[in-house]
């Protein structure tokens, strides 16, 4: 895909493909990429697609995953492209390195501190789960990385041309970790809720 060179799936989700990549051109590093997946380029799945690279354009957070460059595929499939995150799912890094209840709040911290960045920017992540919010080591020091806006809403502006409707009956989301408002199938807004920290 234009400038980088896919070496393997690295996950998954309802309607895009991501990989790992290496970029060959102007500069050498590995990123990762979201691709559509073959055959799901509706007007609906694109457009939510389109709205998930706006949402990362906006930020700019060391807890939140960084776009880098976006792009259509030679097949006509539109692509963004990431950062590469080296990291597991919180709570399975949590377990695997045996972290005392301390270093998990910390870490819990930090994705607060994403996620009070994302709705400073009129961004509501929507899916919020321990598989969307990676962790792993910098050096010594545990950090965490929030992944895939893919369902998130702004608040303060529209993400994309095209017109986003969620259908009625339809979750969008993970059940299990959905709040009540969003659960209800109802005109509702999903609470934003306001982190405040002091130091």
């Amino acid at each position: 895909i234009d400038r980088y060179v896919i070496r393997s799936l690295i996950g998954e989700g309802g309607f895009g493909l991501v990989y790992l990549a290496d970029q060959v051109d102007p500069i050498k590093r590995e990123v990762a990429i979201k691709l559509i997946k073959p055959g799901m380029d509706s007007k609906a799945v694109l457009a939510r697609f389109d709205s998930e690279r706006q949402a990362l354009a906006l930020m700019d957070h060391s807890g939140i995953a960084k776009i880098l460059d976006g792009g259509v595929a030679d097949d006509g499939r539109p692509f963004f492209v990431m950062e590469y995150v080296r990291g597991i799912s919180i709570t399975s890094f949590c377990d695997e390195n045996r972290l005392v209840i301390r270093d998990r709040l910390e870490l819990f911290m930090e994705v607060c501190r994403a996620v009070r960045h994302a709705h400073s920017k009129g961004v509501i992540h929507r899916d919020l789960k321990p598989t969307n919010i990676l962790a792993g080591f910098d050096g010594a020091s545990a950090v965490v990385k929030i992944i895939d806006f893919g369902i998130a809403k702004a608040l303060n502006q529209q993400l994309t041309a095209a017109t986003l409707v969620t259908d009625a009956g339809h979750l969008i989301g993970t059940p299990e970790y959905m709040s009540p408002e969003q659960a209800q199938h109802n005109a509702l807004e999903v609470p934003c809720i306001v982190f405040v920290f002091s130091d």
